[in-house]
């Protein structure tokens, strides 16, 4: 399992808050990824059950107690089982990503279907992933162009969004990244970058190691 994506229709409203639970997250995962309405744990390397079971109380410390997790090997499987899995956690076992999509409707695919494409495959009887991840890329192509070519891709459980950097050299590090609220306090960065040391120096006393250079980026959008 390498990708854990938390999903809830009530995260906490307003950038102090949203803030305070990105950062209470990062305990539970040394990196983290925000997106509107979603939230990506980097499960990569790591065994994700003591890393849900934290992220779990955090969201309890935040009463968010309408919420789901999806676990995949691939971020599509992940974020499509987060939305649309059966229970509050839903394990998608390695090696099955693209059939656990193949019986679900194609809008689970997009956060806003293109209705044109979506008429057109609706006109040739395709209406599920497996459907749409059965035909040959070259029909699709033609027929559909570079969206469809996309979209069939998802289906396929063909993922290449790249939720989080590739890391160059494996030291113990920490990373908060959001892009639906923007910090306007100093209070709240120095409060962050607190959270994100200490996640750091936790990793390195686990290792018996010390550190004689600590490196903090920020990246601007």
């Amino acid at each position: 399992m390498t990708f854990v994506c938390l999903s809830s229709p009530t995260w906490p409203i307003g950038a102090e808050r949203s803030t305070e639970l990105l950062t209470r997250l990062v305990r539970a995962a040394p990196r983290i990824k925000a997106e509107p309405g979603l939230v990506w744990l980097d499960a990569r390397s790591l065994d994700p059950t003591p890393l849900i079971d934290e992220a779990l109380r955090a969201l309890d410390e935040f009463g968010i107690t309408t919420r789901s997790i999806g676990i995949a090997t691939t971020p599509i499987a992940a974020q499509v089982a987060a939305r649309h899995g059966e229970g509050p956690r839903t394990f998608v076992p390695p090696g099955i990503d693209r059939s656990f999509l193949a019986p679900l409707p194609l809008d689970v695919l997009v956060d806003e279907p293109p209705q044109p494409l979506f008429s057109l495959l609706a006109g040739v009887g395709v209406e599920t992933c497996g459907e749409l991840a059965e035909l040959d890329p070259e029909s699709v192509e033609v027929r559909f162009g570079r969206g469809g070519m996309e979209l069939w891709r998802l289906a396929r459980a063909d993922d290449p969004r790249p939720i989080f950097s590739h890391r160059l050299r494996e030291l113990p590090s920490a990373s908060l990244e959001w892009v639906e609220y923007g910090l306007d306090r100093q209070e709240q960065v120095v409060f962050i970058i607190h959270s994100l040391l200490g996640t750091v120096c936790d990793g390195l006393k686990a290792r018996g190691q010390g550190a004689r250079v600590v490196a903090l980026e920020f990246a601007l959008t």
